[in-house]
């Protein structure tokens, strides 16, 4: 059976005919897929169905890298031969430089980057010079397909030295000399502005743009390409092809405005630029309120092209070349409202939109909230807003003021206080040219408008004036306005309205001292939340538990809260961000709680969680595991020690959950669980029996490293708890994390078995250092100190450090070496290591005290970079008026260890809380006792810069 017959078969609609067609199209590639592969193409150029030649072409580009060559990962041969290949990629450039329909060019196009990243040089030396002799052609399609196969070439194929020394300049030129012929139609010049702009992203290049040789040649090209830019950008002519080229002129002006040296924009050349960009906006307006915001069906459109989707990207590349200009003023340009027309226009809410939110609150959630994917050209003038030049924020702001009326569209009051929105999310300040609460009481009428969507607008807008103005408006006016909108909320019967309300709410947090408000207010706010909950969806929920968080600061002791909680939790128990959201709510609930208010909640939480954990019988769920997050939580949360009929409650099913269960998530969670649980209860409540069961099952070898995420805390916690109980386990225990340390890979879980370390270490240092010499000492020593620096949380870094301050002081002498610095290849210097071979890479072997200090050294040089000290500008002025004998003197102190140890003083370590104070009083005294001959260790191991970290921050 032919391939034909096979690929119309495999497009049938007959599910059992298409499996047996390509089965049967598998067999028939692999017995000779020479004649196969070029069949497919001979079928592709064929001018018979369009859906079956693109078929052929998708299936070739499926095959090349089974069949091709041996530098495809997925290659399983036979290869195709040497004459098969050399006619496929001559018949797929015919393809693409002779094809009139441009899906097939790019199915085409598609097949040739697959096959020039294997091929090119070496078996396709002509590619690039083939498609640059089409481009230059007088053939259209043949220009069309050389542009934009170069296009996806570039990157992939053409090296650097490639690129500066010849290809990157003739292609520019040539693209320049497209772009500016008058005869050449928009669709071409499209095309060689999207290549164009992929070598200018090429120009970026740090080595070029510093060459100061290269410079005039790069400002004269800089100048003309303005220049010609802003006489193409004249013609604003409302043809689909025409505003694509635009927008792809704007791409290429966003380029040169944003990600090259300023002084190669001349100030009158971006004027120019910025002058046609606000004539085009201008112009534009109508077109886009017709065709995006109307939904007008009047307006041509193209077969291959949506002009909701043109217009929309042409009007982002506009604004987001324009906030590129923020160093530009507009005041010439607002003068006259047409501009500020076009953007209260651009900004108005699409009927679809509209259709949206009034449909579906939750989407309005989703873009209110800032987590939808989609980028319109209302996010784009928004952001514009927020980009726009200091002096014309406080212009743009009185304009849109005056634009205000009552009595006009509820769509162009939106699209204002949206704009005004954007305007707020500035950093600079605003001068108000009308009064303050004028303006407050004009956006809190709004908020009573019969139109929903206005009134959600108006919400919204209110909490962000009082916070842009809040060093003006007195404390007062937040909280009238808050407990106003409360009450529009509370009876109104709209979601949308209500969900607006709640955003509002986030932006109150920080304006209105919340405690102060009352329990009636905090039981409204409860009811807005709960009328939500059952419509919920979305991002929705993790609004709704944020909400709750910032109700639950008028009072946080509330069952009715806690309730809520549950009720939203579990409308989408698997959304990470809802699960973070919900332990915010826990955290302020259970924030400074008294027993009896804790008991009152544990039993409403064990009612609801402790059945799922029993129904899951061990298999993962988001409920599940979202039961073991909340119940831990509380457990760690517990003021005093759990009491025995919670415990009661909770042990024996965690248990039997822990011995049943396989999956990695649920024991990672569930270890957690138990954990808090052992940390929090009375030891004798405990069958040691079983408490080893399950600390065994976590020290199992043959458990993954995720799985057992927190069995190094877990080791600690039942260390520490039965200490008394363990006398003949406690060896096996230890054996046991030794070798789980020594086997694990995931770092987290490394991190996590380092606290046992720590922890022998901070009992006995001698005894631990002895129990460790029986296995691997010198790879423990490694895996310790090679994480060291990953270490995270403030309380595991300090424990760490104070574990090797104890191993150092103990003046132990190791009978072994551990890594230093990796060695580099001097005969390869420059050599990038990757991943895999950074596995086998070679280490200078260094004494472990040197290891120890050099360790410190580091951690007290981010200590010193991270802690927040009073500001020493006058000692750095009285030194910068100084000579440099100072920083001689200063110098001399860093390289003599006798005047370093003089200067630095006498001290014994502090157990300051402060992990900076400690360290530095660590050495301070090491260097006054010499343990572990320190001397030796800072003059002939420690480089300048450690020298000079410990001169820094000893010598105050």
């Amino acid at each position: 059976m032919s391939l034909l017959v096979l690929l119309n078969a495999v497009q049938s609609p007959d599910n059992n005919q298409r499996k047996l067609a390509e089965e049967q199209l598998g067999v028939a590639v692999a017995a000779d897929p020479s004649s196969s592969a070029l069949e497919l193409i001979n079928i592709a150029k064929a001018h018979g169905d369009l859906a079956l030649r693109q078929f052929a072409l998708l299936y070739l580009k499926k095959i090349v890298p089974m069949y091709w060559s041996a530098g495809f990962e997925s290659f399983k041969g036979p290869a195709i031969s040497q004459e098969h290949k050399a006619a496929i990629r001559n018949s797929l450039l015919e393809v693409v430089t002779n094809d009139p329909h441009s899906k097939i060019r790019n199915g085409a196009s598609y097949a040739v980057v697959q096959i020039a990243v294997v091929d090119y040089p070496d078996e396709w030396p002509s590619l690039l010079e083939t498609l640059y002799n089409h481009m230059i052609s007088l053939n259209r399609i043949a220009v069309l397909g050389g542009l934009s196969l170069l296009q996806d070439l570039l990157d992939d194929l053409v090296t650097e030295e490639q690129f500066f020394n010849g290809v990157g300049i003739a292609i520019i030129s040539q693209c320049m000399k497209l772009m500016g012929n008058s005869t050449v139609d928009a669709e071409v010049k499209t095309a060689a502005a999207n290549l164009y702009k992929s070598c200018l992203l090429q120009l970026e290049n740090p080595a070029y743009l510093e060459d100061e040789s290269k410079r005039p040649a790069l400002q004269q090209h800089f100048n003309e390409i303005v220049t010609m830019m802003t006489v193409l950008l004249q013609d604003t002519t409302l043809d689909i092809h025409c505003m694509l080229f635009r927008t792809a002129l704007y791409a290429i002006a966003y380029v040169l405005a944003t990600e090259f040296p300023e002084e190669l924009f001349e100030p009158n050349a971006k004027l120019a630029l910025q002058k046609e960009t606000i004539n085009d906006v201008s112009q534009l307006a109508g077109l886009f309120a017709t065709v995006v915001i109307q939904e007008d069906d009047e307006f041509p459109n193209d077969t291959e092209f949506d002009t909701v989707t043109v217009l929309t990207n042409l009007v982002i590349e506009q604004f987001q070349f324009l906030g590129g200009l923020e160093d530009l003023g507009l005041f010439s340009v607002l003068t006259s409202d047409n501009f500020l027309n076009a953007i209260i226009t651009v900004a108005s809410l699409p009927l679809e939109t509209e259709s949206e939110y009034s449909e579906e609150y939750d989407t309005f959630v989703t873009e209110e909230t800032g987590v939808s994917p989609d980028f319109s050209a209302r996010n784009a003038v928004f952001q514009y807003m927020s980009e726009l030049n200091a002096e014309d924020v406080s212009k743009v702001f009185n304009g849109l003021i005056d634009q205000l009326q009552y009595d006009q569209p509820w769509k162009t009051t939106e699209a204002v206080l949206y704009l005004l929105c954007g305007l707020f999310d500035h950093q600079e300040p605003i001068a108000s040219q009308s009064s303050l609460v004028d303006s407050l009481n004009k956006f809190l009428q709004f908020t009573e408008s019969p139109n929903t969507l206005l009134r959600a607008r108006a919400v919204i807008t209110v909490p962000l004036f009082l916070d842009k103005f809040q060093d003006r408006l007195s404390d007062d006016f937040a909280t009238k306005s808050l407990l106003h909108c409360i009450r529009l909320a509370n009876n109104d019967s709209t979601e949308l309205f209500k969900s607006a309300f709640l955003v509002a709410l986030l932006s109150y947090r920080e304006l209105v001292e919340f405690h102060n408000l009352g329990n009636e207010i905090q039981n409204v706010l409860f009811d807005i939340i709960a009328s939500l909950i059952s419509s919920a969806k979305d991002d929705t929920p993790p609004l709704l538990a944020e909400a709750l968080v910032i109700a639950l600061k008028i009072n946080n002791v509330s069952m009715a809260a806690l309730n809520l909680m549950f009720e939203i939790a579990q409308k989408d128990a698997g959304n990470i961000e809802l699960v973070l959201d919900i332990e915010d709510v826990l955290e302020t609930l259970l924030e400074s709680i008294d027993m009896t208010t804790f008991t009152g909640y544990i039993q409403n939480v064990l009612s609801r969680f402790i059945p799922v954990i029993v129904n899951s019988k061990g298999d993962f769920s988001a409920e599940l595991m979202l039961a073991l997050q909340v119940l831990s939580i509380f457990l760690e949360s517990c003021p005093g020690e759990i009491p025995e009929d919670v415990f009661a409650a909770v042990d024996p099913v965690i248990y039997d959950l822990l011995m049943v269960t396989s999956d990695d998530q649920v024991l990672q969670a569930g270890g957690e669980l138990y954990n808090s649980l052992i940390k929090n209860s009375d030891a004798n409540l405990f069958d040691i029996q079983k408490v080893l069961q399950v600390l065994s099952k976590f020290l199992n070898p043959e458990l993954s490293d995720s799985a057992a995420l927190n069995v190094g805390t877990l080791s600690v916690s039942v260390i520490t708890k039965f200490s008394s109980n363990l006398e003949t386990f406690l060896p096996e225990i230890l054996k046991a994390t030794t070798q789980r340390l020594l086997q694990a890979r995931e770092l987290a879980t490394i991190q996590d078995l380092l606290n046992v370390l720590c922890y022998m270490i901070s009992i006995d240092v001698t005894q631990s250092v002895q129990f460790l010499a029986n296995f691997e000492i010198q790879k423990i020593f490694n895996i310790w100190f090679s994480n060291f620096s990953s270490v995270s949380g403030t309380s595991e870094i300090k424990h760490n450090c104070q574990a090797l301050v104890a191993l150092f002081l103990s003046g132990i002498d190791f009978d072994f070496t551990v890594d230093g610095d990796e060695m580099v290849d001097l005969a390869n210097p420059n050599l990038i290591i990757t991943r895999s071979m950074r596995k086998n890479a070679e280490y200078k072997q260094i004494l472990v005290p040197v290891k120890i200090i050099k360790l410190l050294v580091h951690e007290l040089r981010d200590q010193s970079t991270n802690h927040q000290y009073e500001s020493r500008d006058g000692d750095i002025d009285a030194v910068a008026d100084d000579d440099e004998e100072g920083w001689e003197d200063f110098d001399d102190i860093r390289d003599d260890f006798d005047k370093f140890k003089e200067t630095i003083g006498d001290s014994d370590i502090v157990k300051d809380e402060d992990l900076r104070v400690y360290l530095i009083s660590f050495f301070k005294q090491v260097a006054k006792d010499n343990i572990h001959d320190f001397k030796s260790i800072y003059e002939l191991y420690l480089t300048d810069d450690e020298r000079q970290t410990l001169t820094d921050t000893l010598i105050e």
